[in-house]
């Protein structure tokens, strides 16, 4: 199988980008907006710019509420990488000085399932300094217009992700 960019793609030559722009929105730019916009409104709410004075009860509610939510958005969106693959190899974070891991260190591929933006979840054997899994919005249309289908990329990635590991049980065996 021929891992490498097609050359229309922003892809580093010889790298399969596996990420989609998603990645790009939802791990950066909208956990940055709405921090910002919903900061921005609550701080108005604790200066009564909101045309006259705000109860406190809804001061303390839309704090709450800002915290609460961008906790939660942080932490969901806040893990999603930029991920490549060459060969066996992953490559997260920046291609050309990004953390490597073979396909054979990853113990689980998980997807996303009832949800709007599907991710695909890399657990890995052991832990790096990105943690014990990679998230990442895969590439395609199809996953993010359909929740319930299964990525290309996440198929692509199980299926050599079988080879690799029945090739390691086999030389294992042998030893």
């Amino acid at each position: 199988m021929d891992t490498a960019a097609p050359p229309t793609s922003t892809s580093p030559v010889g790298l399969e980008q596996l990420t989609g722009a998603g990645t790009v929105y939802f791990g950066r730019v909208f956990p940055t907006v709405w921090t910002t916009v919903a900061g921005a409104v609550t701080v108005a709410a604790w200066l009564d710019l909101l045309g006259g004075p705000t109860p406190p009860v809804v001061k303390w509610a839309m704090a709450s509420i800002w915290v609460a939510v961008s906790a939660v958005i942080i932490r969901y969106f806040g893990k999603l990488r930029h991920v490549w693959r060459s060969g066996d190899e992953l490559i997260v974070g920046d291609p050309n000085r990004g953390l490597r891991v073979h396909l054979g260190d990853v113990a689980e591929i998980k997807e996303s399932r009832f949800q709007q933006i599907k991710t695909v979840t890399l657990k890995l054997r052991r832990q790096t300094e990105l943690g014990s899994s990679i998230s990442f919005v895969p590439r395609g249309v199809g996953p993010f217009f359909f929740p319930l289908m299964t990525s290309s990329v996440a198929e692509r990635l199980r299926e050599r992700h079988g080879e690799v590991t029945a090739e390691q049980h086999r030389l294992i065996g042998k030893r």
